[in-house]
């Protein structure tokens, strides 16, 4: 399941609060003109992914840049 945003600022917070709650890898993708945000694993059929966020052993993920 996507999660749209209109914007990336929003998509950004929603993913990297699904790592931190979560602690599995979510992605933020375009799609429709607009920015969306689902597990990493589900966005492997998607073209336009972003970013990946993985999380780490703190309570804060990393951001790993794709592009």
């Amino acid at each position: 399941m996507v999660i749209e945003f209109d914007s990336l600022e929003h998509a950004v917070e929603e993913a990297q609060w699904c790592v931190d709650v979560y602690k599995t890898r979510h992605a933020i993708v375009h799609v429709n003109n607009r920015y969306g945000v689902c597990g990493a694993d589900e966005a492997k059929s998607l073209r336009d992914v972003l970013e990946i966020l993985t999380p780490t052993e703190g309570n804060q993920c990393r951001i790993k840049d794709l592009l």
